[in-house]
C-alpha cells in the first residue's frame, strides 16, 4: 500500500477512536455513532486489502482475525467485569448500561461468542457499551470469509446465506456500511480519481457531512423512519435504529476515502507518519477499554473534585487520563497478537497432522480387511 495512503487511513482510525472517546465526554451528540460507522467503512476496506494481499487462504484469514480480536476483546471483558464489580456499589441505583452481575456466566458466554446482538438479543458486555460494534464486525468478518475464500459459487451462496440468517436483522442492517469499505477498496484497484477530482470529491463529501450535523437527522431517522418499522414488526433495532442514515453516512465516508486516495496516489510520504502509526496501533484498545476505564477513573475521583469551580472541564480531563491508560494497556495487549497467531498456527498444524494420521490409519485398516 502507498505509504501516504496508509498514513491517511491510520489518521482516520485515530480520528474515529478520538471522536468516540472524547465525543461522549464533550457531548458531541451523534458524532461518536458516526465515528463507529467510519470504523465499519475502514474495516471493510482494510479487511479486503489484507484478504487480497496477505491472507491468501481461509485458514490464515481466520487465524489472523481471531488473534487480532481475542488479544484485545478478552482483556476488555475482564476489565469490564472488574470495573463493574468495583464501581457498581458506588451508584446504589445502578447505571442503565450495567449488566446484571447475577448472570455473569451468561454474559461472559455471550460476550465471548459475539452473540450479544444477534436477532432478539440485546445484552451489553457488562457496562462496556462500545462493545456492541465489535460483535457486529465479527459477524461481518465471518460473512466475508465464507463468501470470499470458497471456490464454489454454491458454497459461497449457502455459507453466506447461513451467516446472514444467524446474525439477524440488527447486525445485517448496518452491513451495507461495512460493504461500502469493501466496495471502495475494489473500486480504487481499478480506478482512482485524478488529484483535482479527488480534492473535489473529498471536499464535497466532507462539507455535506458537516452540514448534516446541523440538523437532528439521527433523531428524525430513528423516530420517524425506523421507529414505525420497529412498531409494525415488533422488532427493536437498538444501535441500528437509524440505519438508513448510517448508510448515507457510510457512503459519504467511502466517497471521501476514494477522493483522498486519488489525491494521495502520487504522494510517497506524509508528515506525522510515525505519530499516526503509534496512535493507530492503539485505536482498538482505546475503543474497547475507554468505557470501563472512564467509569473507573470517575469512581476513583473524590467527591470534592465534582464540586470544584472548574468541574465542567472534568469530563475532558477524565478522557485524557483514560487515553493515557488505554494506550498503556495497548502496549501489553498488542504484544500478545503475534504470540496468539503463532499458537493458533501451531494448533491448526497439529490438528491437520492428527487428521492425516487418522486417515492413514483408517486406510491401512481397510486395506487389511
Amino acid at each position: 500500500m502507498n505509504p501516504a495512503i496508509s498514513t491517511y487511513l491510520d489518521a482516520l482510525r485515530v480520528i474515529a477512536a478520538g471522536t468516540v472517546l472524547f465525543g461522549h465526554a464533550l457531548g458531541w451528540r451523534t458524532l461518536p455513532h458516526d465515528a463507529v460507522i467510519l470504523f465499519f467503512v475502514l474495516s471493510g476496506y482494510l479487511i479486503s486489502y489484507t484478504a487480497a494481499e496477505r491472507d491468501l487462504t481461509g485458514s490464515q484469514y481466520a487465524i489472523n482475525r481471531i488473534a487480532r480480536i481475542a488479544t484485545v476483546a478478552v482483556p476488555a471483558i475482564i476489565l469490564g467485569i472488574l470495573v463493574d464489580i468495583y464501581v457498581r456499589p458506588l451508584w446504589p441505583r445502578g447505571w442503565p448500561d450495567f449488566a446484571p452481575l447475577d448472570q455473569m456466566a451468561k454474559t461472559i458466554a455471550i460476550c465471548v461468542t459475539m452473540t450479544s446482538y444477534v436477532w432478539d438479543n440485546s445484552y451489553p458486555c457488562f457496562s462496556n457499551a462500545p462493545y456492541w460494534s465489535l460483535t457486529y464486525e465479527v459477524w461481518y468478518y465471518a460473512l466475508f470469509g465464507v463468501v470470499f475464500y470458497p471456490k464454489s459459487r454454491r458454497t459461497k451462496l449457502l455459507a453466506g446465506g447461513i451467516a446472514l440468517m444467524l446474525m439477524g436483522p440488527k447486525i445485517a442492517a448496518l452491513l451495507p456500511c461495512w460493504l461500502a469499505g469493501v466496495a471502495t477498496f475494489h473500486i480504487q484497484r481499478s480506478w482512482r480519481p485524478s488529484r483535482s477530482f479527488g480534492l473535489l470529491l473529498a471536499g464535497t463529501t466532507l462539507a455535506i457531512f458537516l452540514l448534516m450535523q446541523i440538523f437532528p437527522l439521527y433523531e428524525f431517522t430513528a423516530l420517524q423512519i425506523v421507529g414505525p418499522l420497529s412498531t409494525a414488526t415488533g422488532y427493536p433495532f437498538y444501535s441500528s435504529n437509524a440505519f438508513p442514515l448510517d448508510w448515507m453516512t457510510a457512503g459519504l465516508f467511502a466517497a471521501n476515502m476514494l477522493g483522498m486516495i486519488g489525491v494521495l496516489s502520487a504522494t510517497s510520504h506524509l508528515p506525522g507518519t510515525s505519530v499516526a502509526k503509534i496512535f493507530a496501533g492503539a485505536t482498538f484498545s482505546i475503543y474497547l477499554f475507554s468505557a470501563p476505564l472512564t467509569k473507573l477513573v470517575s469512581a476513583l475521583l473524590p467527591a470534592w473534585a465534582y464540586q470544584l469551580p472548574g468541574r465542567h472541564g472534568l469530563p475532558l480531563a477524565i478522557s485524557l487520563v483514560v487515553l493515557v491508560l488505554a494506550m498503556a494497556l495497548s502496549l501489553i495487549t498488542e504484544k500478545q497478537k503475534d504470540g496468539a497467531r503463532a499458537f493458533l498456527n501451531w494448533l491448526v498444524s497439529r490438528s491437520r497432522d492428527w487428521l492425516a494420521t487418522r486417515q492413514t490409519t483408517a486406510a491401512s485398516q481397510r486395506a487389511l480387511m
